[in-house]
């Protein structure tokens, strides 16, 4: 994105529409789908979420005081450090770069440090002859618009198996780099940092050269997905064509460069562990491949699709009802099972697909519209009034498990800007599943969901036709001292016991980066256990400051919303889970919406007649 995007902002709202709480972060910081990844997570166990992101300074936090801990202490906070010279004009090119903790109930800074890696030399972020391999692949070419150097992802994952940690990434389409970070005791410390060009002549666990496009550089996607790909106990990170191990080393990478859709589940239940489906831009360099289907342990090619050009859409999802396994297709052609065989037409989609009808098998999701594939039955929903985000890719806000009867909510913003509304299946069902966040993998998909390029969350279990029940319990852990309370709206953290085995817990619970504790009772730091888990959490949304109120409203098509009111910002609204820019071109950004002790109480009856079930 080229040009100044005006000042970024992310606002903190409750269920009923009441204002918790706004962080600026300034003009030295961009708005885009590429620039300010956010996460919102309980990271130290508390019961009460964070908000992590990258700042500057001019960045005010939830206070509306500039940053002042760390290194931030002293910082100028007049000075811009947005550019006027030719094509890096509105861009950040220089300037000190900070990652910043703030409280999710407050808003307030908790604490700041120097953000890894930092610019350096810009043009190191592109190919750089003689490093690429073999000899003569620039990829990408140098950096010199400051356009490589300035993308991010971000990542929450389990690095040791038990807590939650906080993975800001840079560079994709050459140089690469995850930062592992854990904010544990009121401090944030580094764990580790991988970094395709610190060390020349590095490998990583496969033996393949981390600063090579044979190896590890430019292997990464429009997105990232973490989980435990090997079974040892400890979730990696799936960087797109590349898998970074929990203890910061390059695991394996495939060698098939940047894509821009990246899926992980189990998406072959037939074959042991889990698998990865990704779409392949780059196929002038990786012979021809258009999308690869890949064994998620170690990389290994199970089927690929070839086709020249950039194969820049594709999608996964259970779509045909008494089939079992996940159905694929692209940009590159067919509807393939996990077999490579082709079961059918291609859908006329392929941005989301959403658990929504009563069966198991997913509908697809696209603008505003959700419908069964083909000649599948049930109920869609056509959300009058609403729009959605990211152009082409006609993203929600957000789909996710939020009232966790296994079936997932969408979050569309209104045409207007003036609302978020959250949409519901009226549909019942006889399928009895635990809730989806109880489910690790999908509660990180969630938190990632919005990072860069919308992707759907996924689990880290098979859920479609055929699907064994009941599913194995989930492990859950505890932190924290005292009983485990049902549901709450505030006091201490808790821990094991009885609740935390009958799958009691609600209303306070942190279930993912779009959704985490304030004003709960409860810490789950691996997964939550009860009926269903965002009440007291928050949710990330969008919009951009202050006023319009409206009513709720029902859905034309089979979906209600959940909300008897919706109070949010009018003006620059936008993208769920992003961050409001100014400039009406860009992609819009901004809020962070709190589910109330409304939907906690709504929530710990629900999980009462689950338990006594």
């Amino acid at each position: 994105m080229s040009g100044y995007t005006g000042t970024c902002i992310l606002d903190g709202y409750k269920l009923d529409g009441t204002k918790m709480w706004r962080i600026d972060l300034g003009k030295n910081i961009r708005a885009g789908a590429h620039y300010t990844q956010f996460l919102v997570y309980d990271f130290d166990g508390d019961g009460m979420a964070e908000v992590a992101m990258k700042t500057a300074p001019g960045t005010k936090d939830g206070t509306g005081a500039f940053l002042k801990t760390g290194d931030a202490a002293g910082a100028d906070n007049t000075k811009s450090y947005v550019s006027t010279s030719g094509a890096t004009t509105g861009k950040i090119t220089s300037g000190p770069e900070w990652y910043t903790v703030f409280a999710g109930k407050t808003g307030a800074e908790l604490a700041t440090i120097n953000y890894l890696p930092g610019r350096g030399a810009v043009a190191v972020w592109g190919a750089i002859q003689g490093i690429a391999s073999p000899a003569g692949d620039l990829g990408w070419g140098d950096d010199t618009v400051c356009n490589f150097v300035d993308r991010h992802l971000a990542s929450v994952a389990y690095l040791d198996g038990e807590r939650p940690s906080l993975i800001p990434c840079r560079g994709y389409y050459w140089r690469s780099a995850l930062w592992a970070l854990d904010w544990r005791d009121g401090k944030l410390t580094q764990r580790w940092l991988f970094d395709t060009a610190a060390v020349p002549g590095a490998k990583g666990k496969d033996g393949k050269i981390l600063q090579s496009s044979q190896g590890y550089e430019s292997q990464g996607s429009h997105s990232v997905r973490q989980g435990d790909v090997d079974g040892d106990g400890f979730d990696e990170i799936v960087y797109g064509s590349m898998t970074v191990d929990q203890d910061g080393q390059g695991l394996y990478s495939t060698g098939l460069r940047h894509g821009d859709a990246l899926h992980f589940s189990d998406l072959d239940p037939n074959r042991p562990g889990l698998e990865v489906w990704m779409v392949d831009e780059q196929t002038s360099e990786n012979g021809g491949i258009a999308s690869h289907f890949q064994d998620a342990k170690d990389g290994t090619i199970i089927w690929e699709d070839m086709k020249s050009g950039d194969n820049g859409r594709g999608c996964t999802g259970p779509l045909i009802a008494g089939t079992t396994g996940w159905q694929m297709w692209s940009g590159a052609g067919g509807l393939w099972d996990a077999s490579h065989k082709n079961v059918g037409s291609v859908p006329g989609s392929d941005n989301f697909t959403i658990w929504w009808g009563a069966e198991l098998n997913r509908f697809l999701e696209n603008g505003t519209s959700i419908t069964p594939y083909g000649s599948g039955g049930g109920t869609g929903l056509s959300a009058s009034g609403c729009t959605s985000n990211n152009g082409s890719k006609s993203d929600p806000a957000l789909t996710a498990d939020i009232f966790g009867d296994w079936r997932e909510e969408v979050v569309y913003r209104t045409n207007g800007n003036d609302a978020l509304r959250i949409y519901t299946t009226t549909t019942p069902t006889t399928h009895r599943l635990y809730t989806l966040m109880h489910d690790p993998i999908y509660r990180m998909s969630v938190a990632t969901e919005n990072v860069a390029y919308n992707q759907p969350p996924e689990p880290g279990i098979y859920i479609g036709p055929n699907m064994t029940l009941p599913e194995t319990k989930p492990n859950i852990k505890y932190y924290g001292t005292g009983p485990i309370p049902i549901g709450g709206t505030g006091g201490t953290p808790a821990t094991g016991g009885a609740g935390g085995t009958t799958g009691g817990v609600v209303g306070g619970s942190v279930t993912s980066s779009d959704t985490g504790g304030i004003g709960g009772t409860v810490t789950p730091d691996t997964s939550p256990a009860g009926g269903s888990t965002t009440a007291s959490n928050t949710t990330a949304t969008e919009t951009g400051g202050g006023g319009a109120t409206g009513n709720g409203n029902t859905s034309p098509s089979g979906g209600t919303t959940t909300t008897s009111s919706e109070t949010h910002a009018a003006g620059q609204a936008g993208c769920g889970c992003r961050l409001a820019g100014g400039d009406s071109n860009a992609t819009p950004w901004g809020v962070i919406l709190v589910l109330g002790a409304m939907l906690a109480a709504r929530l710990r009856r629900r999980a009462e007649r689950q338990r006594r079930s």
